[in-house]
């Protein structure tokens, strides 16, 4: 990646491929935002001649060298649901938020889902 007001490029570390849908509003396939995010970067020089690429592959691309047929991906997706709950105090709202959410009485299903992430897991 470059950074646009720099002119530097940035080797991203940790990317992760995500999608996910606005807090508030209708969760539909057109309403996703999908986008990738990383750990950390590395900001590398601004002249593509004076970076050194297989140096960057062979330090931080390990995981991805992995050759074969089978290869492990984590799918994560991440449920969310906002309940307003009275209660005198913050305290009191979670202690009924976590009652409510053991006894199934909030039960979170497709219609909550916010985001999925394809995470490569390093076979051991």
């Amino acid at each position: 990646m470059m950074n646009m007001a720099s002119g530097q490029f940035v080797a991203a570390i940790g990317v992760q491929y995500y999608s996910r849908y606005p807090h508030a509003g209708e969760y539909t396939e057109e309403n996703a935002e999908v986008g990738i995010e990383w750990g950390h970067g590395v900001y590398l020089s601004a002249t593509p001649s004076e970076i050194d690429f297989v140096g960057l592959r062979a330090e931080y691309c390990e995981p991805y060298r992995q050759m074969g047929d089978s290869f492990s991906i984590e799918i994560r997706e991440v449920l969310s649901r906002v309940e307003n709950i009275r209660a005198d105090c913050l305290g009191d709202a979670i202690d009924e938020a976590m009652k409510r959410y053991q006894s199934e009485k909030i039960v979170l299903d497709a219609d909550d889902h916010r985001e999925t992430k394809y995470i490569p897991v390093k076979n051991r």
